[in-house]
């Protein structure tokens, strides 16, 4: 493919969301996590270093009666048994994280970060997620992490990754005047199309992922919003340029 961005050896983050993994039945799409194992593959054989955010574990447990952390332990193994699977399929090797906010204060920061680096240094692809079966007062706090978008974040900062792809279920932030997707734009006409105020507090949602593409700016961090659903995605966004929605520094 031509585009600078692939002479170029980056550090990539994707977020996968809960949207982009199930189907209207809650059900993982295998069919979704086989692509991106592709397209993650077809990265570092071009010599990039890749990185997953990963959401979809307590919808991975299919008894919907216990408790949302005993949910998460369940479904983690269910989850990562399928991304083991299809990586596997292209005899890649991966890693499982799993963090919660105090793993990003301090020492422990220092270490979650040698060992990411470590990782990507062997050609390791690191699987990362919220770890939600911990204490009642943990929960809490991961609330904050905004289904895995700031995580994501901080996974980005850490490692000093380039650019950040947001997998997410609609085609890209939209113009709710014209419906089109809006290719590139700043951070202030972004929040003129967000419904709701972006510094709301609530979780998740377009107002979560502009605010963490304003935060990332201020370090030279590329986000970019994709479909998740559609084939090769995250690969034919480089060659064409009109695909989803990137904020850029």
């Amino acid at each position: 493919m031509k585009g600078g961005i692939y002479f170029k050896k980056m550090k990539i983050v994707i977020k996968i969301g809960s949207a982009v993994l199930t189907d209207r039945n809650l059900k993982i799409r295998k069919d979704v996590i086989l692509n991106i194992a592709n397209q993650v593959c077809e990265l570092m054989k071009m010599g990039h270093n890749v990185l997953i955010v990963t959401s979809g574990a307590i919808t991975s447990c299919d008894n919907k009666t216990y408790p949302e952390n005993l949910r998460a332990s369940i479904g983690q193994l269910k989850l990562m048994s399928i991304y083991s699977e299809f990586f596997g399929v292209f005899k890649q090797e991966i890693a499982q994280f799993l963090y919660t906010h105090q793993d990003f204060k301090g020492r422990r920061r220092e270490y979650v970060g040698k060992t990411l680096r470590e990782a990507l240094k062997r050609g390791i692809v690191p699987i990362i997620n919220a770890n939600d079966a911990v204490t009642s007062e943990e929960i809490d706090a991961l609330k904050e992490f905004a289904d895995n978008d700031i995580l994501a974040r901080d996974i980005v900062l850490l490692i000093e990754a380039d650019i950040l792809f947001i997998l997410i279920k609609e085609k890209g932030l939209i113009n709710y005047k014209t419906k089109k997707v809006i290719s590139e734009l700043s951070f202030n006409q972004a929040s003129q199309y967000v419904k709701d105020n972006i510094f709301s507090g609530k979780r998740g949602g377009m107002r979560s992922k502009v605010k963490i593409a304003k935060q990332l700016w201020r370090f030279g961090v590329k986000v970019k919003l994709l479909p998740g659903f559609k084939k090769d995605i995250i690969l034919r966004s480089f060659k064409d340029k009109t695909i989803g929605t990137i904020f850029k520094p």
